[in-house]
Order: C-alpha cells, then structure tokens, then sequence
C-alpha cells in the first residue's frame, strides 16, 4: 500500500509541477536568451549549476556533502536568494524547475522540485513554489494532506478474495481481483 502511496504522490507533484508553461529556449523574436546575470557576491565561484529555465537558474553555493547538496540558491534576471534546502548531487536527480501560475491567477510563479532521496522502486522528491517578483517562498499543502481530504480508500480481505475500493469525488472504482496459486492476477 505504500508503493501506492508514494505513486499517488509523485504523481500529485507532477501534476502540480506540470501545470507551468514549458521551456523554450528562444524568445518569440527569435534571438537567443539574455545571458544571465553575474553570480550575487555571497555564491561561491565552485558553485554547480543543477537547472535552467525561462530565465531561472538553479544552483548548489556549495559543494556536495556526501550525496546532497545543503544550499541551493534560486536566480532570476532581477534578484537571486539562497535557500537552506537540500536536494541529490546525482545529476539525474537534479532539480526540475517550472514558470507557471500555480496559485494565483496573476502572479507568476516559480516551481523547484527538488531530489530528496531515491532507490529501488522509490524517489523522494520535495516542492518549493516561490513568488517570481521577491523570491519569497509560498507555502505548499502536503500532498499527502491534500489527498487524504479528497480520496477514500478501503482494502477488505473475505475468504479468498481481497476488495479494493477508491472514491475520488465523484469516480468510485472497485477492483476483486481473483486468488490463483500463490497470489493474485
């Protein structure tokens, strides 16, 4: 049930994650991007750039501590700011980041997903959204949270079937699946 759990949440975040516009490269004139601004004075020069998109630039100020990076640091075209966040040095794990309207319906937004942890058949990842104007950071519902509030789930074991049933609003779906030799098909 846990496995489930966890695929229930990525998938929240995803869908969250996913709901800003995409990155594109080159403005609609055409012409490539602006360069970015220089590094603010408090990043060190052996920082690790872990994501970039529409005008937003993901840093590690720190080098790796282990398997993480402790100090991430969010930079826009106007400001940059420094988080105490931590998130994988795996570069397949690095941060995903997205420009979107995820809160409010005229403010931009900026989503950072970032690596907390991974393995076998699991990943651990954590979302921050920040107000693109000040950098300051908007607080995020668990997800966990959110879905216990709008999912009902019951497993019932009767002889030798197992009922599954899940209630989304409106969509109530129920699954018994049959017993064959040794487990379920």
């Amino acid at each position: 049930m846990r496995k489930y759990a966890l695929i229930l949440l990525f998938t929240v975040m995803l869908a969250v994650a996913g709901r800003g516009k995409a990155a594109d490269p080159k403005p609609a004139g055409g012409s490539p991007e602006p360069a970015a601004p220089a590094a603010p004075a408090d990043v060190p020069e052996k920082r690790t750039e872990l994501a970039k998109a529409d005008g937003i630039t993901i840093w590690a100020s720190q080098p790796a501590e282990g398997d993480l990076f402790k100090e991430i640091t969010v930079q826009t075209k106007e400001r940059s700011q420094t988080f105490s966040w931590s998130t994988s040095s795996n570069p397949t794990y690095y941060p995903a980041v997205k420009l979107g309207n995820f809160y409010t319906g005229n403010t931009q937004e900026i989503a950072v997903i970032l690596t907390k942890g991974y393995g076998t058949g699991v990943l651990q990842q954590e979302l921050h959204v920040l107000n693109l104007a000040d950098l300051s950071e908007i607080p995020v519902e668990n997800p966990e949270d959110a879905v216990a509030k709008k999912v009902k789930s019951k497993i019932t074991k009767a002889a030798k079937t197992v009922r599954v049933e899940l209630e989304a609003g409106e969509n109530h779906q129920e699954r018994v699946p049959q017993i064959v030799r040794g487990g379920m098909e």
